[in-house]
């Protein structure tokens, strides 16, 4: 698994709100070649920030290839 990660491209994604989804999709599509991608996303809720929360992310990842989106 190691040299899964070692060929691996890594992004990291930071969103504010709903939307997260579309940007991934649209991120990961870039690239065309086989490889594996690691995405690394934070997803920032509005409300949370608005009410003065200190631990409001949430982190999620993605581990795929290109072309099965």
């Amino acid at each position: 698994m190691a040299r899964d990660y070692d060929r691996a491209r890594v992004i990291f994604s930071v969103d504010v709100g709903v939307g997260i989804s579309i940007a991934l999709e649209g991120i990961i599509k870039l690239f065309r070649e086989r490889t594996s991608i690691l995405c690394y996303v934070i997803d920032v809720s509005a409300d949370m920030i608005k009410r003065g929360r200190g631990n409001f992310l949430i982190v999620q990842w993605y581990y795929g290839r290109a072309e099965d989106l």
